[in-house]
């Protein structure tokens, strides 16, 4: 991953959802825009939400065909679909994803 290191704090509101989100890292450029869309993109969403975001930002750029609904519910986040034509690069626009994916299950595991 080009050296990249990246790690999220999220602070969970009462009603479960994501009030604040912070970002902390070092990395390519493509690594840490997709940590910063990603982090903006997470607020006010439920832990549940934010695992639907991650799998549907994981399809487009796997290149899978998504409805207008879901196109619109990445909303900034499908400024990152140009990094499909660079295949090595796709690790790293996924990388803040699956830090994500780790903090979610560490968090339900407690």
């Amino acid at each position: 991953f080009c050296g990249d290191e990246i790690f999220l704090q999220l602070q969970l509101n009462d009603d479960g959802t994501i009030q604040e989100t912070g970002n902390q890292g070092q990395g390519c450029s493509i690594s840490q825009a997709s940590s910063s869309l990603r982090s903006d993109a997470l607020k006010g969403r439920t832990l549940e939400e934010a695992e639907a975001l991650r799998e549907l930002f994981r399809r487009m750029l796997a290149g899978k065909k998504l409805s207008a609904a879901e196109i619109e519910t990445l909303g900034e986040l499908e400024a990152l679909q140009g990094v499909r034509q660079f295949p090595v690069r796709i690790k790293c626009a996924l990388l803040a994803w699956s830090v994500l994916e780790d903090g979610v299950k560490e968090y339900r595991g407690k």
